[in-house]
């Protein structure tokens, strides 16, 4: 649907701004950053939205990626202080015939799992040949998912630790602990 891809460009713009303000502040610099970040912000959501899509698909799940604009307005506030915590986007679902909460929540668990671990990737990638794009592409990945564990609506954190306790538990830990060494310690 075109306002559901409307909503992706609108939501992964609104992402690369914030990354581009918590990297740079407002700066002279922010042009620059923000221009690749962009292009960061597009790749991953653009990939997370097609696993999504293709897994909702698939299990004939009717769910549609709509942006958040209060979300937005708290990851470029928390971007500009800092660190972008925060998601700028959610998923609704349809509750239709084919619905199932279990089904459609391992969706979302699976592509934010994905979603961190090609951050983790890109991280390695940037180690061995350092570049600025892979450096947005990992802090993009790892914070939007990242953000994503948080358990209060609509965040899927929270369709997470209603599903499996123990599972959003150990993942947030893992997570937690990668996301600071990748983000702030290496």
């Amino acid at each position: 649907k075109i306002r559901e891809y409307l909503s992706i460009l609108i939501a992964s713009s609104a992402y690369a701004v914030a990354i581009a303000l918590s990297y740079t502040g407002l700066q002279s610099e922010i042009v620059k950053t923000l221009k690749i970040t962009i292009i960061a912000a597009f790749i991953i959501f653009g990939i997370k939205e097609i696993i999504r899509i293709l897994f909702s698909f698939m299990t004939k799940i009717h769910a549609e990626f709509v942006f958040w604009l209060p979300g937005a307005v708290i990851a470029c506030i928390s971007g500009w202080l800092g660190n972008t915590m925060n998601a700028v986007s959610f998923i609704i679902e349809f509750k239709d015939k084919h619905f199932s909460h279990e089904k459609m929540t391992k969706i979302k668990y699976l592509v934010t799992i994905m979603a961190f671990l090609a951050g983790a990737v890109f991280f390695v990638i940037n180690l061995v040949h350092p570049a600025k794009l892979y450096q947005m592409i990992m802090a993009t990945a790892t914070t939007s998912s990242m953000a994503e564990m948080i358990p209060v609506k609509p965040l899927a954190g929270k369709d997470f630790s209603e599903w499996k306790k123990w599972l959003w538990i150990l993942t947030t830990i893992v997570m937690t602990v990668l996301y600071v060494l990748m983000n702030f310690v290496i």
